[in-house]
């Protein structure tokens, strides 16, 4: 498989057909992984060598779908390019789509570029009900996609993949992939990741891989977008439970979003009380925004000890000296600054608040 960047690979592309291509590229994003896009690899020609290039017509489509990347191959004719595409469905060669079902193909227009984009959503949306329909064959398997389906919550944000069968035994391995339905909103933006380096939707998936049709091994992996996940502390910060043995999806899958959803609110309160220490801490000098920091256009940046407890005692304690001297480091009423913290927090060695492990906590302190 020769691997091209995206760039590359739409130059080496027939001029007729590259506009279709680009809008693979540049917007395929498909399925509930938002986080990758569709890839085009193995560029090839149909054309002769008198043909003039770039001529390549036809190419593997990488898809994202359940945790697995189906790679399928699109066979245009450069020679007549507004012929719609032939398609080849990598191994699974069982999947026959119904083509009076997909619109973009029987109305194909190779003049509109999202033409081909809408056409592999929609041989995507089949693909889904054939490894629904695969699920026959494993009553157990059938029933935990039967009791999703039932859920709106998991219903319509579901993919499924059903592996080989084995040729021993006829047991065959099963992948659901789910996005849950935690609302991750109210985050606030600084813990975010730059959005210019992470595009993708906040989304958390969970995959449940079921390795036999009896559920005997189960393996539950939860994914993250890279935003949220920073913004929770990292993958080591949140580990799911392990399937229990005997349990059904239907069971298993609220109480991942529970969890997730008390981790995200701990981050949101964590972030207001950090603001309210903050409110309070200039409060008690009696000043100002404008007369504690300099006065410049950017906002300030103050680090504030991440895991935060229920006195403030407990969430000062072992901490480091903030280096705010610059701008507290002021004479007042006979005390300096940090006087007055270790008066107010005796209890802190060298009167600080910042431990190593800190986040950059941009303060609106005009709003405060």
């Amino acid at each position: 498989m020769n691997s091209l960047s995206p760039e590359v690979a739409l130059s080496r592309i027939s001029p007729e057909l590259r506009p279709l291509l680009c809008s693979v590229v540049r917007n395929g994003r498909v399925g509930l992984d938002s986080s990758s896009c569709l890839r085009i690899t193995d560029l090839k020609s149909g054309c002769t060598s008198l043909m003039p290039g770039p001529c390549c017509d036809r190419f593997k489509l990488h898809i994202p779908y359940a945790g697995e990347t189906l790679k399928w191959d699109i066979i245009f004719n450069a020679k007549d390019p507004e012929l719609p595409p032939d398609f080849i469905f990598g191994e699974d060669a069982d999947f026959l789509p119904e083509p009076s079902e997909l619109p973009h193909l029987v109305s194909w227009d190779a003049g509109k570029p999202e033409c081909l984009l809408q056409l592999v959503k929609e041989l995507l949306q089949q693909y889904h009900q054939y490894q629904c329909q695969r699920l026959r064959d494993s009553s157990r398997l059938l029933f935990e996609y039967g009791s999703l389906l039932e859920d709106p919550n998991y219903g319509r944000s579901m993919e499924i993949y059903a592996g080989r069968k084995n040729s021993w035994t006829g047991e065959f391995s099963a992948r659901f992939l789910l996005r849950l339905p935690v609302d991750f909103s109210n985050i606030p933006v600084y813990l975010l990741k730059d959005t210019a380096l992470d595009p993708g939707e906040d989304v958390a998936l969970l995959s449940v891989s079921f390795e036999d049709a009896e559920a005997t091994q189960v393996f539950p992996k939860l994914y993250l977008s890279p935003s949220i996940e920073h913004a929770l502390g990292g993958s080591s910060a949140l580990h799911i439970p392990a399937f229990p043995s005997g349990g059904c999806l239907i069971d298993y899958v609220p109480q991942v979003c529970q969890l997730l959803t008390n981790k995200v609110q701990y981050v949101i309160q964590g972030y207001h009380k950090r603001r309210e220490y903050i409110a309070a801490f200039l409060s008690h000098f009696g000043i100002g925004p404008a007369f504690v920091l300099p006065s410049r256009s950017t906002h300030p940046h103050v680090s504030v000890y991440l895991s935060l407890h229920q006195q403030w005692a407990a969430l000062l304690s072992g901490a480091e000296i903030l280096p705010l001297q610059s701008a507290l480091g002021r004479q007042r009423d006979g005390q300096t600054s940090q006087g007055l913290l270790q008066k107010l927090y005796p209890s802190v060695p060298g009167g600080g608040f910042c431990h190593r492990k800190t986040v950059d906590l941009v303060c609106e302190l005009g709003a405060l």
